[in-house]
């Protein structure tokens, strides 16, 4: 049994409403009890303690994410949230009435939080959490093992979980991790060419951000 931080993503469309003020993004983060493309499974009982340890960040105001995950095979960098790459944070998350999916309200903020506005009136970001667990596998599929942490959802481009879409932006006013540990990092399905794109047309430097599917190291 293996213990890895592991980058897990729901995709959305978007849909755009205006009612003065700052942008908030309603999306949903993350899907249980069904396999996603990375052949992974989240069960949600499995996950409850970890979604219950994300609503504390969440109510201390403390659930941040960055545009894009860190491009770092260093442990400590992939269990913090850097303040300078910033772009959003979620005040809000919820299961739905069939632990399916847990839905989250985000404010964009920080030092990308307008890039990730624009990104997602295109339809091109979603959100990636980053999973730290060990893991075992079960038939053909992947599944985490307590103790299981949310470190953050971060804002990626074209991620892996077709279950889970963006209902609409709105404008309101308004631990200590052992060395041996084994870190594997993937950003899924992430459109490269839509971020480049997008970066050129900005002049937009993300350093220590990855964009491609990513294994940092594997024993």
């Amino acid at each position: 049994m293996e213990t890895k931080l592991i980058y897990e993503s729901a995709s959305f469309d978007v849909e755009i409403e205006s009612d003065r003020g700052k942008p908030i993004i309603y999306a949903t983060l993350q899907s249980f009890d069904v396999p996603n493309i990375n052949r992974r499974i989240y069960p949600f009982e499995t996950m409850k303690p970890a979604i219950e340890g994300f609503k504390q960040l969440v109510a201390n105001r403390e659930a941040f994410g960055e545009f894009g995950h860190p491009y770092s095979n260093d442990i400590e960098r992939l269990v913090t949230i850097h303040p300078q790459f910033v772009s959003h944070i979620i005040r809000h998350v919820e299961v739905d009435e069939n632990k399916k999916l847990l839905k989250g309200v985000i404010y964009p903020t920080g030092p990308y939080g307008k890039h990730l506005i624009e990104l997602a009136q295109m339809g091109a970001i979603g959100f990636s959490a980053r999973v730290l667990a060990s893991w075992i596998r079960e038939g053909d599929y992947t599944k985490p093992v307590p103790p299981i942490r949310i470190i953050c959802y971060d804002a990626v481009i074209r991620p892996s979980h077709r279950e889970a879409y963006i209902e609409s932006i709105r404008f309101e006013n308004a631990t200590n991790i052992n060395n041996d540990m084994e870190v594997e990092g993937i950003a899924c399905d992430i459109d490269c060419a839509k971020v480049k794109k997008y970066a050129s047309q900005k002049g937009l430097i993300v350093p220590n951000t990855n964009f491609n599917l990513l294994k940092i190291s594997k024993k």
